[in-house]
């Protein structure tokens, strides 16, 4: 899309003049490029320089971006997680989550199994002994016996209530009532800022979406500068001025040393 055509959806997404699903579906359904557009070929002319501005090749110069816009998930997500801050300050875990509530959601959701466990501390970690009496022998407390008991696990404990033991093998009130909390956060945090959350992403994809073909981000480089910041993510060290080094990196290995 070019430069005016994003404005003036995003004019239209702040005005309420169009749904910020039906605005996506523009942005992402047109399928012109800003790069084949004449506006962005007019612009590049104006900044492509004689030399690359880091090897100084003069051989196939380009216009190289050195920013780009995120994908519309990772903007959705930083957005979401804004708004999500507000419901964690409005709602605690008291306000949503109730014990009767915390404990049938263990009878569902969690899986029982019979396993067999040391009739002194109930660890499961124990071993059953081939030619020595008694039979099996704890490796957490080491009390030996002639047969482990059985029994379910994992264990309910609410433990604002009852210690818990390192040994044992429980799911405790804590843990399901901050998974059930998380989960009724999410709910509603598109409930009450949905329609928010969508409008502030848009707007966003098209503000970064300007920024991009605004080409303020941008360096001439020759053709193999090029390939090797986009599909290697090196540029040349700014100490020798000959190695590469990864983008991240303030300088090559080899100068690291020096």
């Amino acid at each position: 899309m070019t430069k005016d055509q994003l404005i003036k959806l995003r004019e239209d997404i702040i005005h309420n003049e169009i749904e910020p699903k039906k605005a996506g579906e523009i942005v992402y359904l047109n399928k012109i490029k800003s790069w084949h557009t004449t506006e962005w070929k007019k612009k590049r002319s104006t900044l492509l320089k004689e030399s690359c501005e880091q090897c100084g090749s003069k051989e196939i110069l380009t216009i190289q971006h050195t920013w780009h816009p995120r994908d519309y998930g990772i903007i959705k997500r930083d957005i979401c997680g804004k708004y999500g801050q507000l419901i964690n300050e409005k709602y605690t875990v008291e306000d949503l989550i109730n014990e009767k509530e915390v404990e049938n959601y263990f009878n569902i959701n969690i899986n029982q199994q019979e396993k067999e466990i040391c009739i002194k501390c109930g660890s499961v970690n124990i071993s059953a002994r081939k030619t020595l009496s008694p039979k099996y022998r704890c490796n957490h407390c080491k009390e030996l016996f002639e047969a482990p008991v059985k029994k379910l696990l994992p264990i309910f404990i609410d433990d604002r209530k009852q210690e818990i033991l390192q040994e044992m093998n429980v799911v405790t009130y804590s843990e399901l009532s901050w998974k059930i909390y998380k989960e009724k956060c999410k709910e509603l945090l598109f409930k009450e800022y949905g329609e928010q959350i969508e409008k502030e992403t848009i707007i966003t994809v098209i503000d970064e979406s300007l920024r991009y073909i605004s080409l303020a981000d941008t360096v001439t480089f020759c053709k193999k500068c090029a390939f090797i910041w986009d599909k290697k993510g090196m540029n040349i060290c700014p100490i020798c001025k000959t190695r590469y080094k990864k983008i991240c990196n303030r300088t090559c290995y080899e100068c690291k040393e020096l």
